[in-house]
């Protein structure tokens, strides 16, 4: 039966003893395992599943199917329902707080077993799951009818977004268009449902220092979505005194923001990278929708919907968001990407950075290494445009004249996480395995020892890894000519790497030789963590 079932991915993976009766433990611990590699199998961080009982795998691997499961193993199978249900209570246990769990912690030995009438043995347990990135439909009519029933359930209580929703039209043409919000909308619901009013006004009077402005607003892209915080305020005197009052409260800057970011946070609007794709000229058209918007809070302003005669008016101070969103906002010409890697390139590089020409190769050229107090490139600045247009998202918004460019805003943060460390870090582990810092018979074999010791750190630290072991792939180093650059995505990985060369360097470094480059490393690491305040373990 099973080698049948094989081929609608329902996998027999139980014990296979010579023993009649295998110990409790024995089975648990095969257990435990299969479902440790069924998660591997399907990928640890996009794995979605689920651990239940059956009677009959096939017939309940069926209604996984059509919820986008795509594999099913049975890690066991008996006949005593008590051990069974014991079985996926345990496994529940050690599963429930992992990525991507359906099931609920502290449940097992619930569900249609239990019937009186029911169908067994045998009994079997078993995990099934699929991965969380596949395209799925999510159906607009679902959305809208739950807000009917929201509504429709108690009317005064109701979210004025549920009771625009509900208000939609399932035969409404637009329901069938891309969705997105505006953020006009957002503001007036802000300012017409809430005591927020006062502290937009405070952000503005603080932020923009100009007396017609009654909010400020800040933007933010984040990969093909476009999010929006508010600047709701309430200053820092409360962390200030916090401090006083308890000395082990860490010295920090105090964050300013009413409540966290996800509760003042808005989406104008949410495309997948395959839609975008599949659809190229959609994201320009949604960021000139939202362009056109922001402009009109800005000149004309926005109404209280309970007093038209108060208008409050946000303004877009600029773009922040990591550098490859920028690029694409921005369609720029001079990006980090252009980097000369060799002595002589075949096409000159018109330069590395949106804000002046450092990087510019030909006859008079702008070399972005120079480090200097007075460097070349600093000349450059906001003098040529680093676009061959003007981008969508610049549409009828205040700009400073004589450098548009600096619009669009560097975030510091990622400019570390996903850039400098990257080629820092690459580089130095690079340096340490030619050294004979790191031992092995070969590139390959020390590339190993060093993600053993990256590993035991993240597990004694309770870190997550981020990247499974280090590579001449994920490294960048295809040769001795190669450039080293990290080739992960993930701004976590830097810090938790940058964590565990302090380490490293600790124990294998630090008074044990006089190498200058190795002491480099070193030097470097620490006006990192001096400079960017990036806390041990």
């Amino acid at each position: 039966m099973w080698s049948e079932l094989r081929e609608f991915s329902v996998i027999y993976r139980g014990l296979r003893s010579d023993r009649t009766s295998p110990t409790c433990g024995r089975i648990l611990a095969h257990a435990r395992t299969q479902v440790s590699a069924f998660r591997e199998r399907i990928g640890l961080q996009l794995c979605v599943f689920k651990i239940g009982v059956t009677a009959n795998p096939p017939f309940r691997f069926v209604d996984y199917v059509s919820k986008g499961f795509t594999e099913m193993w049975v890690v066991f199978a008996g006949s005593d329902l008590g051990m069974v249900h014991m079985l996926e209570a345990a496994l529940i246990l050690e599963f429930g707080p992992a990525t991507g769990c359906q099931n609920a912690l502290g449940t097992g030995g619930e569900g249609a077993l239990n019937r009186k009438i029911s169908d067994g043995p045998p009994f079997f347990v078993y995990v099934t799951g699929g991965r969380a990135d596949q395209p799925r439909r999510v159906p607009c009519a679902h959305a809208v009818s739950i807000a009917k029933a929201a509504v429709d359930q108690d009317l005064s209580a109701a979210d004025p977004m549920l009771l625009r929703l509900a208000n939609v039209s399932l035969s409404d043409p637009a329901v069938r268009k891309w969705p997105y919000v505006k953020f006009s909308d957002w503001m007036r619901l802000l300012i017409d449902t809430g005591p927020c009013v006062d502290k937009l006004i405070l952000a503005g009077q603080s932020q923009c220092g100009a007396t017609q402005m009654k909010a400020a607003l800040k933007r933010s892209l984040l990969c093909w979505c476009c999010p929006c915080m508010a600047a709701l305020v309430g200053g820092t005197k409360q962390y200030l005194d916090d401090i006083q009052r308890d000395p082990d409260k860490r010295d920090a800057m105090g964050l300013n923001f009413l409540g966290p970011s996800w509760g003042t946070q808005f989406l104008f609007s949410v495309m997948m990278r395959g839609v975008w794709q599949k659809y190229p000229r959609a994201l320009d058209k949604l960021v000139e929708l939202f362009a056109d918007d922001l402009s009109k809070c800005a000149l004309q302003g926005v109404a209280s919907t309970r007093n038209p005669n108060e208008v409050f008016f946000a303004v877009q101070l600029g773009t922040k968001g990591d550098l490859p969103a920028l690029i694409k906002l921005g369609n720029f010409k001079r990006t980090y990407n252009r980097v000369p890697k060799t002595a002589r390139s075949n096409t000159l590089c018109r330069g590395i950075c949106h804000w002046c020409d450092a990087g510019r190769e030909g006859d008079f050229p702008v070399f972005f290494e120079d480090l200097s107090s007075e460097p070349g490139w600093l000349a450059t600045s906001f003098i040529n445009p680093p676009w061959d247009t003007e981008p969508t998202m610049l549409r009828g918004q205040l700009l400073e004249p004589q450098r548009p460019s600096f619009f669009f805003r560097i975030d510091l943060w990622h400019c570390f996480h996903c850039g400098v460390a990257r080629v820092w870090l690459a580089s130095a582990f690079i340096v340490l395995c030619n050294l004979g810092v790191i031992v092995g018979g070969s590139v390959d074999a020390r590339f190993r020892s060093l993600t053993d010791s990256y590993r035991e750190f993240c597990a004694r630290h309770r870190l997550a890894m981020h990247i499974q072991e280090f590579t001449r792939d994920n490294l960048g180093f295809d040769s001795e000519a190669s450039w080293p650059v990290g080739k992960w995505n993930k701004g976590a990985a830097s810090t938790h790497m940058m964590l565990f060369l302090e380490k490293f360097m600790e124990d294998r470094v630090v008074g044990r030789t006089d190498d200058v480059l190795l002491l480099a490393i070193v030097t470097c690491r620490c006006c990192v963590q001096e400079c960017f305040m990036l806390h041990t373990c």
